[in-house]
């Protein structure tokens, strides 16, 4: 059993945990979390990710990176700045970065997509 809980669903499992840094940043204000998740739940977070935000590589020159320009929830008009960041730590496996933008009708499905807040 792991010493602590799934942070996606408060269940203890068997196996090795793995670790997520999401964050909802705006301006100077931030929404961040650390959560522990079993194999199940970190491969789900990390779909969405590599299907809705841009992954960081940091061996790729700076120029060919592009930046994330539309809400990674709904496509639409970023709007007011607001960014989110998440860095993972799978276990026995490299950390993967990844960011993106959201606009202010989507902010609410991000915080809970990621358990923010």
């Amino acid at each position: 059993m792991a010493l602590y809980p799934c942070s996606a669903d408060g269940q203890r499992y068997r196996g090795p945990s793995s670790a997520m840094y999401p964050a909802l940043v705006k301006g100077n204000n931030s929404v961040r979390e650390h959560l522990r998740l079993c194999e199940g739940h970190l491969n789900d977070l990390l779909g969405y990710c590599r299907q809705h935000l841009e992954e960081i590589v940091y061996d790729a020159p700076a120029n060919t990176q592009s930046a994330m320009r539309t809400c990674c929830q709904c496509g639409g008009e970023p709007g007011d700045g607001r960014l989110v960041f998440v860095t993972a730590y799978p276990h026995h496996q490299d950390e993967a970065q990844f960011y993106g933008q959201v606009c202010a009708n989507c902010d609410a499905k991000v915080l809970a997509r990621f358990l923010l807040g």
